[in-house]
């Protein structure tokens, strides 16, 4: 940025401004969709268990494809308000003295910055496994809510077979007495 007149400076210093909150923005919007859509695919996968195998594995790429362009759009969006920490941080060295009460500002600003980038790649580490990662394969290995379920479900309904048969079994010997 370099050294500018006051009038230059606060011209430069609004621009930043508007572009870190339009990019702090539309990160959220990126989120918010990304959980929405990872909400959505876990109801798809239970809908498509559901039906049958027929569909499911393709439903489930097809998911996998949109959410990749969606995490590839959060991490453009964390690399711009990467960018404009650093040209931030650079007016605040060469501005700030002369402009305190803008600096102060930009110094919070930079701060929700540095937090969201850092909330995002902690979140990224957290759910972000490769397939055949020791992490991803001891996840998957273990059992899931839905594995439990069908479990119950498969025990019920042996319960309800034996039971089936033990009253026809009753109501032929009684027919026969």
């Amino acid at each position: 940025l370099g050294v500018m007149s006051k009038a230059t400076a606060r011209l430069t210093l609004d621009k930043l401004v508007k572009r870190a909150q339009d990019t702090l923005d539309s990160y959220d919007e990126s989120w918010e969709t990304i959980q929405q859509h990872q909400n959505n695919g876990i109801a798809d996968r239970m809908d498509e268990r559901k039906k049958g195998n027929g569909k499911r594995q393709t439903r489930v790429q097809v998911h996998s494809g949109r959410m990749d362009r969606l995490e590839e759009a959060l991490k453009k969006e964390v690399r711009k308000m990467n960018t404009l920490k650093d040209e931030l941080t650079q007016w605040v060295q060469v501005n700030g003295k002369s402009d305190v009460s803008r600096r102060e500002t930009t110094e919070l600003l930079i701060k929700q910055l540095v937090d969201t980038t850092h909330s995002f790649h902690k979140q990224f580490r957290e759910g972000k496994f490769k397939k055949y990662s020791k992490e991803g394969l001891e996840m998957a290995s273990q059992p899931t809510i839905l594995d439990s379920t069908s479990e119950w479900v498969a025990q019920c309904l042996r319960q309800l077979r034996e039971l089936s048969e033990k009253v026809e079994a009753e109501a032929t010997a009684a027919k026969s007495r």
